[in-house]
């Protein structure tokens, strides 16, 4: 492109001064070229040879930010788990008490109604044993922490107020990444325990209602 530009313009008289006047183009054209920044810009996005920068990280701060919104969420989903479990455990209950008080107050002479109450019965047991598992306590503590309450109660009031006051920002990271996953493993097995325990009602729904069904018809 430079040659063609060249060669529009009419040679100046005298040799030496058409060298002079290329090397004064030359460096004019270069100038420009250095100067215009969409000049700069189209070079970049055309040129193969140009990688993209990689995208910048996270700072501590939004990190820090980041996890404290991971374990509100975290702790919703606990409380979501308990009060499903309450939720199953006055169904269990209720269903058991009907039960009991209507083959106390009938008199079962069927082998078949037998079977059938003692299968809705170990249904809704079962499902109470495995309520019981998801809401019993898990207090394992990490070490030093001063998010969790079992490793701050661990502590007198002014050791956890040096821990406070000393920590950084890279060590409130790591104690708010450790509650995070705690937390989730906890969750995990929550609701495993509670994805049995419906199961085991859902299993002593229909037995419990053919027997209800029949001592009520006797």
């Amino acid at each position: 492109m430079k040659n063609d530009l060249l060669g529009g313009i009419p040679e100046p008289l005298g040799e030496n001064k058409g060298g002079k006047s290329r090397l004064l183009l030359f460096s004019l054209i270069r100038n420009i070229e250095e100067a215009d920044p969409g000049q700069t810009l189209l070079k970049s996005r055309t040129s193969p040879h140009v990688t993209a920068s990689p995208g910048a990280t996270m700072e501590t701060r939004d990190r820090v930010k980041m996890m404290e919104a991971s374990m509100e969420r975290l702790l919703r989903t606990n409380t979501g788990a308990d009060t499903k479990v309450a939720t199953l455990v006055g169904m269990n209950t209720t269903m058991l008490a009907v039960l009991a008080a209507l083959v106390t107050r009938q008199e079962i002479v069927s082998i078949w109604m037998v079977c059938l109450a003692v299968v809705a019965a170990v249904g809704l047991l079962l499902g109470l044993l495995f309520l019981s598992l998801s809401s019993f306590p898990r207090t394992s503590r990490p070490p030093r922490s001063i998010v969790f309450f079992g490793a701050i109660t661990a502590v007198d009031t002014a050791t956890f107020e040096e821990r406070v006051k000393t920590i950084t920002d890279d060590e409130y990271l790591d104690d708010l990444i450790d509650q995070c996953h705690r937390m989730s493993a906890i969750a995990s097995q929550k609701f495993g325990w509670i994805r049995r325990a419906q199961m085991a009602w859902y299993a002593s729904i229909l037995p419990w209602l053919m027997t209800v069904y029949m001592l009520y018809q006797k």
